[in-house]
């Protein structure tokens, strides 16, 4: 730093505030800010402030911003958001005063006592996600966006209340992408964490709310797993992943969470905003209902079992849209109108499933696998990976697979290919399963665009081989025929001798 200039890294022991505030100790650090702990006072209390990383300060607009951000942040008052307390300048060193919370951020509880990320409980997320969700909208409707939401900035106080925390610290810092200046020097080219970036924002497109829904989506996915679920080699490869990468069901990787709750995860993490919810607590409603629905139908109750399976459907209502599989919808609701009926044989796969650890990674069962197209009509099998082709006549009807003999329901848009087995399409469907199997289709048994069944086959095979043998045979009359004529021609010859 240039004589006379303060260095962010190194100001524990300073005052700010005429005297107010006194910082005692650092205590973490990001990509683009310090944090310190310090001692309100007046309050006689503890408090944190964050100041720039040393570079951040060589940014010509950083005053600017912070002058004009730091009005907006301190008006931002709710609940479950951070309290911003003051701001200011200390030298040339802007800082911004916020709460201390006790209880750690959510990152702490993914990282426990061995400081390895381990997944957390499905259920986890009821003791926070609602409450960072009414922030987000909260924030969203005065027209500020987060765009750093992830666990480290999802924190707790003693009593276990969840907050969100740094909000405005990114624009604070970055500020808006100048569309002026499209180089990598421009103000706002690196927004928000790559792990948890919404894909607009990587793009360099119009933004609103539903990124920070965005990454709210890839915290609970992340939590759940136990890792960021787009990560990759570099940074710049992690926001590729963010703008192409899908990631798959939830429950396709975890067994133990709810398909519901896995197809609300699924519609928020759509790389459209527009197909996503229309706001975070929606989103947040969703999942939760999912898990609710989960753990009351644990009961073998068939009231139970019915009123939890009414108490699910509103969320798949708002999931069934375009990017989701919309045959989820379709099981959910026949499974509502059925609850009471296939309620025991509901209890006997619950009790199955028990027989494996909830908190187990483990690929799911042979039903509920579910493959996407990788392009208009082409799809892989779910379970032996064969390459299948689907036409507009295969829309929303069962099929198996030509290879593995697998059952597959195909979803109406022809996206999606999804496990079902004989037992339990029968129960949801209210159908016998000899009756279902008998309007089954064979996915990829066509020759040339036309379909022919097995014996059909068999005998275009054993016409094939009776062609190559008539085939081989003229060539080998063919190749023989000289060696014929030529013994012809020498007792000709030896003929013809003898005559004269």
């Amino acid at each position: 730093m240039a004589s006379g200039l303060l260095d962010p890294e190194f100001l524990i022991g300073a005052s700010l505030a005429d005297n107010r505030f006194k910082l005692v100790a650092k205590i973490g650090a990001g990509s683009m800010a310090i944090v310190y702990r310090a001692f309100d006072h007046r309050l006689e209390t503890e408090v944190v402030v964050k100041v720039p990383k040393k570079q951040k300060l060589q940014d010509p607009g950083l005053m600017e911003r912070f002058r004009r951000e730091s009005r907006l942040l301190v008006q931002l008052q709710h609940p479950h958001i951070v309290r911003i307390l003051d701001v200011g300048l200390h030298g040339n060193v802007p800082y911004v005063v916020m709460q201390y919370l006790s209880g750690g951020c959510l990152l702490d509880r993914m990282q426990g006592k061995t400081g390895q990320l381990t997944a957390l409980r499905p259920d986890s997320v009821r003791t926070w996600l609602l409450e960072v969700a009414k922030a987000l909208d909260f924030a969203h409707q005065q027209k500020v966006v987060h765009r750093d939401v992830k666990p480290a900035n999802i924190l707790f106080d003693e009593a276990g209340n969840a907050f969100l925390g740094d909000f405005g610290l990114t624009k604070m810092m970055h500020g808006e992408p100048n569309d002026d200046a499209a180089d990598e020097t421009a103000a706002g080219f690196v927004v928000g964490t790559p792990n948890f970036v919404a894909p607009e924002i990587v793009l360099g497109a119009e933004y609103d709310g539903r990124a920070d829904q965005y990454s709210l989506a890839i915290s609970v996915y992340n939590t759940l797993i136990g890792a960021p679920p787009m990560l990759g080699k570099t940074p710049s490869a992690t926001m590729v992943n963010q703008t192409r990468k899908i990631l798959p069901l939830l429950n396709e990787v975890r067994k133990s969470v709810p398909m519901a709750t896995s197809i609300a995860l699924a519609k928020a993490l759509n790389k459209k905003p527009g197909d996503r919810f229309s706001t975070c607590v929606e989103f947040a409603e969703a999942v939760i209902a999912g898990l609710t629905a989960t753990g009351e139908s644990d009961s073998s109750s068939s009231t139970a079992s019915a009123s939890t399976s009414s108490a699910v459907a509103p969320a798949l209502k708002d999931s069934s849209t375009k990017g989701v599989d919309s045959t989820a919808k379709t099981r959910a609701s026949a499974t509502s109108t059925n609850a009471a009926r296939d309620n025991a044989t509901r209890e006997k796969r619950r009790r199955k499933a028990a027989e494996v650890d909830d908190d187990s990674m483990q690929m799911p069962a042979l039903r509920g696998r579910v493959s996407k197209a990788v392009s208009p009509g082409v799809i892989h099998c779910p379970q032996c990976r064969k390459v299948l082709n689907l036409r507009k006549e295969h829309a929303g009807r069962t099929g198996r697979c030509v290879q593995c003999k697998t059952r597959l329901r195909i979803a109406a848009n022809l996206g999606t290919l999804t496990t079902i087995d004989d037992a339990g399409w029968a129960s949801d469907s209210g159908v016998s399963s000899s009756a279902s199997s008998a309007t089954d289709l064979i996915i990829g048994e066509k020759v040339f665009g036309f379909k022919f069944s097995k014996q059909a086959i068999m005998g275009l095979a054993i016409g094939l081989i009776v062609v190559v043998i008539v085939c081989t045979a003229l060539l080998v009359s063919q190749w023989t025929k000289p060696d014929v004529e030529k013994k012809e021609q020498e007792i000709l010859q030896k003929y013809q001798n003898r005559e004269g």
